[in-house]
């Protein structure tokens, strides 16, 4: 569709009806056959890998049950907070069972090691991140599903952790000192 004459406003207008047109219904029939979802990511606590413009758009990732998928260090999941069952929070996967992480207690750090059958999960914004670092690891049966591509805003459709090293530079750093 031309929505030109209506310059930039027209512009993402067309991108909105197209997406709700063409994308939207596709993405409800991909869920029913492939157990594949979208999720809308709030906040800043995973920025600047998601949500680069958190008082712009919020970004909207498509995501895989984990059930159908092997969970790996760094990955990108959602889960249901220890703290808070009715919550759904998306992090990135630090530690495996058996590895040993870095705790930070204010000044204070000590080493942790993840037990079985749980994972350590942190947020890229370290300092405005709710994860592991207050709540401990993860039972694996809190584990929902595992981020695969940015969908939302068009603009950033792109595979998460794929081809841009600077944008998850933070969490890369992160991992190597854990």
């Amino acid at each position: 569709m031309q929505w030109q004459w209506l310059g930039y406003f027209g512009h993402i207008f067309g991108t909105a009806v197209t997406s709700a047109v063409l994308i939207y219904p596709l993405a409800f029939q991909v869920d029913n056959y492939f157990r594949v979802r979208v999720f809308k990511v709030k906040g800043r606590s995973m920025h600047p890998c998601l949500n680069p413009y958190p008082n712009k758009c919020d970004d909207w990732v498509y995501v895989k049950d984990v059930e159908r998928c092997e969970v790996c260090r760094g990955d990108v999941v959602t889960f249901i907070p220890p703290k808070d069952p009715s919550g759904h929070f998306i992090k990135r996967v630090i530690g495996l069972e058996g590895d040993t992480v870095v705790k930070q207690d204010g000044p204070r750090t000590s080493l942790v090691t993840v037990p079985g059958g749980h994972y350590w999960v942190e947020g890229d914004n370290k300092g405005l991140s709710i994860d592991s670092q207050q709540f401990g690891p993860i039972p694996r049966s809190l584990l929902q599903s595992k981020a695969y591509y940015i969908i939302w805003p068009p603009w950033r459709w792109k595979k998460i952790f794929d081809d841009n090293p600077f944008e998850c530079k933070g969490a890369e750093e992160r991992q190597k000192s854990h």
